[in-house]
């Protein structure tokens, strides 16, 4: 089944019904990257694509552009559902016992971007720091503070808009977002119900959830539930600076001597240090520069007048 969408620029300075091939490059480019990415994600439990992009992947994520028409400037998309791209792939969407079989790529996208606008509310996120930094790209596409990305599914009320001001806290976002780190840690692996490429791993410090890439079978992955493992990999962290999963660089049975994880990322902690650093910019800034009329203290007044 095909799903239509419109994505408009509002408060624009170009005519209606008019785009500039730069600009158009742009949004289409951040649309792809995000489509590609949020598809990876609840697939494989990543948005970055290592290597080259699976030709049924690259497929499932196709949109294709209908229309440029007026009324503001209004680029018209449509897309596939899942149930009829995927239908061959039995990988289940990661992190979540649900079908995604009803969604689309484009739909992706705007998930994607409310996502980014929305991390401080309660919900489930699907976001990693590289998606956040291809949702970022959209920024790009406007040209000044009055300027609207306005992104809608048809006939299903879905809608969501991207600002300047929006994209300046995607940028902080992705900032407080840690990269992936590198991990070594032993534990005893379990089966994870909802996905065939990925297990839970027992460990004293919690459990995590792993992620194998299409180089390990689910034939070969289940042989290791019930198995005391060790795995080296690396952290991919959620937007809330929290270790979301590991992606297995190799795995071998057995538990190790040593192990490292890094500790959990304190938001908090990067805030407070970019305060400061921001206040001690700023008091430099003003001792370095003249007052400005009106700003001087009773006492300057008063001193200025007796001399």
């Amino acid at each position: 089944m095909i799903k239509r969408y419109e994505v408009r620029i509002t408060g624009g300075a170009e005519d209606s019904g008019v785009i500039g091939l730069r600009r158009l490059r742009d949004m289409l480019d951040a649309i792809e990257d995000v489509a590609i990415g949020a598809l990876h994600f609840r697939l494989f439990g990543s948005s970055r694509v290592a290597g080259r992009l699976r030709s049924d992947v690259a497929a499932a994520s196709e949109i294709q552009i209908t229309d440029i028409k007026k009324g503001s400037t209004v680029l018209r998309f449509e897309a596939r559902q899942f149930s009829d791209t995927l239908a061959g792939m039995n990988q289940l969407p990661l992190w979540e016992n649900a079908s995604f079989r009803d969604e689309t790529p484009m739909s992706m996208v705007l998930q994607a971007v409310k996502d980014s606008k929305n991390w401080q509310q309660d919900g489930f996120h699907r976001l990693d720091r590289n998606l956040v930094e291809k949702v970022k790209t959209f920024g790009s596409s406007l040209k000044n503070g009055a300027e609207k990305i306005v992104m809608s599914a048809e006939g299903s009320g879905q809608e969501v808009e991207l600002s300047k001001a929006d994209i300046e806290a995607i940028v902080l976002l992705e900032a407080t977002i840690p990269k992936p780190r590198m991990v070594f840690i032993s534990g005893k692996a379990e089966k994870l119900e909802w996905s065939t490429q990925a297990i839970v791993l027992q460990t004293e410090k919690g459990a995590y959830t792993c992620n194998f890439d299409d180089r390990f079978s689910a034939a070969d992955i289940a042989k290791l539930w019930g198995s005391d493992v060790t795995i080296s990999g690396k952290a991919e962290y959620d937007i809330k600076g929290r270790i979301d999963h590991i992606l297995i660089h190799k795995i071998s049975e057995g538990i190790a001597q040593a192990s490292f994880v890094p500790e959990p990322y304190k938001r908090e902690r990067y805030l407070n240090k970019q305060t400061a650093e921001e206040t001690r910019l700023r008091k430099a800034a003003s001792e370095r520069l003249p007052k400005w009329p009106g700003d001087e203290t009773l006492q300057e007044l008063l001193a200025d007048l007796r001399g």
